[in-house]
């Protein structure tokens, strides 16, 4: 049988000629740019290498810091890249801050000193190497960098007042210009509010209020977590600092001993932004990041990055969530064995094609408690491996936007430190294109109720096998419906206290809370599996079996006879996490498992409409549109013509879509579509084989009921390998509404049926 494959072999694949290199650039605190940059004469700065380096050239950096952003005028070539590097494994340090000029006999003094840049939202101060915090109330109770040291909301707040005991000091008139961090009500995410005045002992705010979040899910009158920042009163501990952008000046009162102080001056300390074929090795980075913005094939090895991003906006809703950590995107780069701390956002954020980010140590991120992570993987076909993600308010991965990609020997733990409702791994109202997530391990998290791998709402074509999630306060693999083509297969879960190891348990949306097409099997958990069914008790359109559960008096007695075939170490144990010799030539690729989904954007949400429709091809007179509906669990299914994000609207008498599909033969599969069909039109779904020939097809004319949307199944076997077509016709003059297709093998049979565990053991 032939092997499906993920195409990482343009990014894993290592060059085989040996480089040459053209020139070798020296860089030293001690040289000057005047020089010839030889070792004996070396050039003062970095970026006057980076701009006269040509492909193949290489830029050796001594020991010292290095206070400049560093931006390549010409790329490498794949024969000849742009090398920086420091020389011999000296220590180099690219700082972002600046040095002020500290007056002498200061401590725990206020003092107030030139700013050489204001970074506005950026602005960030250090003390000897340490950040400070920001002039706020309450002061901060400790160092502890993922800590809000907040104040508790009191009783009777609103969207625009918070309550409690604020010190006599507080009045509209000191004030002036300040803000609110606040952590409210379901906390799934922080928010800020500027201060628009104090009265009666409320503080007057003034919130982002478009949409629910803000005014149902996270209102201050549900309780929760705020302090005050942002004015000159405030300042009045060691420690703390002010920027008054008018004077020019910050004002600061350092802590006893203190020697330098430091203000962040510059975001970035390289811009690969647009560039390619560029390598940077062994370096350090205090206090800024990288941008690798629509680079390609760029490599950044062997990095130790604290304290790359800081941002304070004076008004933002739960969903922000800028460029922060180092910020990959184009095609073809990799960021390897690499070391990154201490980031208000992410460690790093990946988007783009074919990115690599493994063997790393990504650690204290998302100090802002909103929608970022140690890693935020946006792109397509990415290989995220082998990375120890620890320490974060949110979710150690935040995978919302993966396609195409795998997610395997990652080791997350402490994750969630601030926020609820919330994964180690997390994404939803998405559609994965079979994804994967697997050989995880997802631990240590008890401090609120959250799950371990969580997919949220409107989560499609994923695929979880062979992860160990334990010691959560949570589920530990959730499945929020609607949730259709899921594949959870032998995971071992041991951790959930209160619920079930494996469950769907939420699903807000009124329609049909369906797992349509999902099989969850061969898991061995410790309190049990369900997938709930509809009121009427309808099944939720999943398939369970063969999950082992655990005594729980005795939660290591089962047999392994028993489990042989169950959990995530039926073939023997493996690492996950950050390991002491790493080579990307040791990843190797596998089969996708034979039950996903084999249509191609099943969902119609992941491109726009020229890529769709080289995917999906319109057929008949009628037009064909991709539309989009707006909004996550709400409205209702009445209220909208897609189940979630993007659909196909068929307009027309005689019209519909179709998409060419190449199987392997089998006994049965099954082809499915929703549909929404308000009038009188007739709605089939037809597979034919490659010659025209219908070998199954459904009808479908609409009967009133209360959920508007209806699935047509359709059932058909396959004699031989071949090519197939998946169509949806529709006859009549009204408006059909297309969404969430697919079409996967069937699985028949009991657990033990001989032919169905050939068929496991081979194909996953």
């Amino acid at each position: 049988m032939k092997s499906y494959l993920f195409p990482f072999s343009f990014v894993i694949s290592m060059l085989c000629a040996p480089l040459a290199y053209s020139a070798d650039f020296f860089i030293s605190p001690e040289g000057n740019n005047a020089h010839l940059g030889t070792i004996d004469q070396p050039f003062a700065t970095i970026q006057k290498a980076a701009t006269i380096m040509k492909a193949g050239d290489r830029c050796l950096i001594r020991e010292g810091i290095y206070r400049e952003t560093v931006t390549p005028r010409h790329t490498g070539t794949p024969e000849a890249p742009l090398i920086f590097e420091a020389y011999q494994n000296e220590r180099v340090v690219i700082s972002g801050l600046d040095t002020l000029e500290l007056p002498p006999d200061t401590d725990e003094k206020p003092v107030a000193l030139s700013l050489t840049t204001d970074l506005k939202i950026h602005n960030q101060v250090f003390f000897d190497g340490r950040p400070g915090w920001e002039a706020r109330w309450p002061n901060a109770a400790g160092n502890d960098f993922m800590n809000p040291y907040a104040h508790p909301i009191g009783e009777n707040a609103t969207t625009s007042a918070l309550t409690g005991r604020f010190p006599e000091s507080f009045s509209a008139e000191s004030l002036e210009g300040a803000s609110v961090w606040c952590l409210a009500g379901s906390k799934w995410s922080a928010w800020t509010a500027p201060i628009t005045g104090f009265s009666e002992g409320r503080l007057h705010i003034n919130p982002d209020t478009k949409g629910p979040w803000v005014t149902k899910n996270h209102n201050p009158a549900h309780g929760g977590i705020f302090y005050v920042h942002g004015a000159k009163s405030l300042l009045d501990a060691p420690g703390e600092w002010f920027v008054d952008s008018a004077a020019k000046q910050v004002l600061a009162i350092p802590p006893k001993g203190t020697k330098v102080i430091e203000t962040k001056a510059r975001l970035w300390g390289f811009n690969l932004d647009r560039k390619q074929h560029i390598q940077i090795s062994n370096i350090e980075l205090f206090g800024c990041s990288i941008t690798l913005n629509q680079a390609e094939h760029c490599i950044l090895d062997g990095l130790r990055v604290n304290y790359p991003s800081w941002e304070m906006p004076e008004r933002q809703n739960i969903f922000f969530s800028s460029k922060t950590g180092i910020y990959m995107s184009g095609s073809g780069n990799r960021l390897l064995n690499s070391t990154i701390a201490y980031s208000v956002g992410n460690g790093v954020e990946v988007k783009g094609t074919g990115n690599i980010v493994a063997n790393n140590f990504i650690h204290d991120c998302n100090a802002m408690s909103i929608y970022a992570s140690p890693i935020r993987a946006y792109g397509d076909r990415m290989l995220i491996t082998h990375n120890t993600l620890k320490r974060c308010s949110r979710d150690g991965l935040y995978c919302k936007g993966a396609t195409r990609s795998r997610l395997e020997y990652n080791d997350i733990s402490e994750y969630g430190m601030n926020c609820h409702d919330l994964g180690g791994i997390y994404g939803g109202g998405h559609d994965f294109e079979n994804s994967v997530f697997a050989y995880n391990h997802v631990h240590s998290a008890t401090g609120h109720i959250f799950n371990g791998i969580y997919f949220d709402n409107f989560a499609q074509n994923y695929i979880v096998h062979h992860n160990v999630i334990w010691d959560i306060n949570g589920t530990c693999i959730r499945l929020n419906t609607p949730a259709h083509y899921g594949l959870v297969y032998n995971n071992t879960c041991l951790g959930a206290p209160a619920q079930h190891d494996i469950n769907n348990a939420y699903g807000p949306w009124k329609g049909n809370k369906r797992t349509h097409g999902s099989m969850v099997y061969s898991n061995l958990v410790y309190r049990g599996v369900t997938l709930r069914q509809e009121s009427n008790g309808v099944d939720t359109g999943g398939i369970l079996f063969d999950n082992i559960v655990y005594p729980l008096e005795t939660p290591h007695a089962t047999s392994a006879a028993e489990t042989r075939r169950a959990g995530a170490h039926q073939h023997g144990t493996w690492q996950a996490g950050q390991r002491e010799t790493f080579s990307l030539d040791s990843i190797k690729t596998a089969p996708l498992p034979a039950y996903r989904n084999q249509l191609k954007n099943a969902s119609f949400n992941n491109y726009r409409r020229e890529e769709c429709f080289k995917i999906w091809h319109p057929a008949g007179d009628g037009q064909v549109e991709l539309i989009r509906n707006h909004g996550f669990n709400f409205p209702g299914p009445e209220s909208r013509n897609a189940i979630h994000g993007q659909s196909i609207a068929l307009n027309g008498k005689d019209c519909g879509i179709k998409q060419a599909v190449q199987l392997e033969r089998a006994d049965t599969y099954r082809a499915a579509c929703y549909v929404r069909n308000d009038g009188n039109a007739q709605v089939g779904l037809i597979i034919r084989d490659h010659q025209g020939k219908k070998l199954a097809s459904c009808r479908f004319t609409p009967v009133p009921q209360e959920d508007p949307w209806h699935i047509l199944q359709a059932d058909f076997s396959l004699q031989n390998d071949g090519l197939i077509s998946f169509e949806v016709i529709k006859r009549g003059d009204s408006q059909v509404f297309v969404d969430d297709t697919g079409l996967a093998l069937l699985w028949e049979g009991e657990p033990d049926d001989d032919n169905f565990n050939y068929r496991t053991a081979r194909e996953l």
